[in-house]
């Protein structure tokens, strides 16, 4: 009996720990950019990330292919509880032809202590 009960309280406690874990949060406008221009030629428009989370967070940008051809600005930054950081995402195509690529956007939780898992969405060009 004595192990039964130190089983239970093992379980418990573990529950109880993984109850306390939270994501950093990620809001993003628009849902998706499209891009029609003539190779050669450049264009851009604009993206507002926001930290939708009850903590502080790190955020990072990158195109997932065309890393030549498109460029973020910024890349990396920070923001606050319910603060927004507008992107300019410049794209500038070598080639004639349709085409895909996804933006992945990152965020990870400042406090490096506690369980700490990047949380990503991906934005369509």
């Amino acid at each position: 009996m004595n192990k039964f009960i130190k089983i239970i309280l093992a379980i418990v406690w573990f529950f109880s720990q993984v109850a306390f874990v939270q994501a950093t949060g990620i809001l993003v406008k628009p849902a998706e950019l499209k891009f029609s221009l003539i190779a050669g030629r450049s264009s851009s428009q604009f993206l507002t990330v926001e930290n939708i989370s009850g903590r502080p967070a790190l955020y990072y940008v990158y195109a997932d292919e065309l890393v030549d051809q498109i460029i973020i600005e910024p890349t990396d930054f920070r923001l606050e509880v319910k603060e927004r950081q507008r992107l300019k995402v410049v794209f500038k195509p070598k080639e004639p032809g349709l085409g895909a690529v996804n933006l992945s956007i990152v965020s990870q939780d400042l406090d490096r202590r506690e369980f700490n898992v990047a949380i990503g969405v991906k934005v369509p060009i």
